[in-house]
């Protein structure tokens, strides 16, 4: 299970979103303008300022970029 935490006005926290359900990988959105999801975010020691932050089966794995780089070797590896 990924989890995205992003914000409304973050496009790459949209593409996040949108990479997830292109390639129907099972995701779940957290709005980090909520304060108990912006909790969760500080409990993990990231920079808060900066979205979205990616975990993959509670496991953090970065940004936007590494959600991109996780996607594409599980696809490689379905092939």
């Amino acid at each position: 299970m990924i989890t995205i935490y992003g914000t409304r006005s973050c496009g790459f926290c949209k593409l996040a979103v949108e990479r997830c359900r292109k390639y129907r990988f099972e995701y779940e959105y957290k709005d980090a303008g909520l304060s108990m999801y912006y909790k969760e975010l500080v409990d993990l020691k990231v920079d808060t300022t900066k979205m979205p932050h990616i975990l993959v089966d509670n496991q953090y794995i970065g940004d936007y970029n590494n959600l991109v780089d996780y996607i594409q070797s599980r696809m490689e590896n379905t092939h």
